[in-house]
């Protein structure tokens, strides 16, 4: 019967939310403990954040209900020397200068004052007309990754400022030992002179 028919469409509706929403909490909980933080801004001036995953605890120190409550702005948490290109980033996606999704690198601070950095993945969310109405995107703790390379970068600099100064120190006792042997040569040339000097005035 066509109630029968209503019943069965409404169960399977029911049935389909009900699995829509744990295939939701099955990732969200698969999220919660991976490395990868999901996060959205607004398109506002101060890109507030909407939403982000619990797991941004680890990074920040903050639990994610602190940091959406908190209604602060993303570059709240931006350090000041890499706030101006993430600014840069989000104006162009803005203005949609630049492509839907962007990559960038930058400093941010914790809840501790200590500097990590973060690999942060944006995608632009458009509606119908092609307006940009939401940031979405995810961030990634690549701090350790950053301190390595910073390491090595330092310990390239120390073995090119080393080799400059062994070099130098190599190049200077011939140095030394060069202007001495010219010291010596003309000594002797002026000694030489003197004495042919001498002579002519004795014939």
């Amino acid at each position: 019967s066509i109630v029968d028919i209503a019943t069965a469409d409404n169960y399977l509706q029911v049935v389909a939310h009900s699995e829509r929403e744990k295939t939701f909490r099955d990732a969200y909980n698969i999220v919660r403990k991976s490395p990868v933080i999901l996060i959205s801004w607004k398109n506002n001036l101060f890109l507030t954040i909407e939403f982000i995953t619990a797991n941004v605890e680890n990074l920040l120190g903050y639990t994610s209900e602190e940091v959406i409550n908190m209604q602060n702005s993303y570059l709240d948490y931006v350090d000041e020397a890499t706030k101006t290109s993430v600014i840069a980033v989000f104006e162009s996606l803005k203005r949609g200068t630049t492509s839907k999704t962007v990559n960038l690198e930058h400093a941010i601070k914790t809840k501790s004052g200590a500097i990590k950095w973060v690999d942060c993945r944006v995608f632009s969310k458009l509606d119908k007309e092609g307006n940009v109405t939401q940031f979405q995107g995810i961030l990634l703790d690549i701090t350790e990754r950053v301190e390595s390379e910073k390491k090595i970068q330092e310990l390239n600099e120390l073995r090119h400022t080393s080799l400059k100064v062994l070099s130098h120190q190599m190049r200077t006792p011939l140095t030394v030992a060069n202007f001495g042997i010219q010291t010596l040569l003309t000594k002797e040339e002026a000694g030489e002179k003197k004495e042919l000097d001498l002579s002519i005035s004795k014939s």
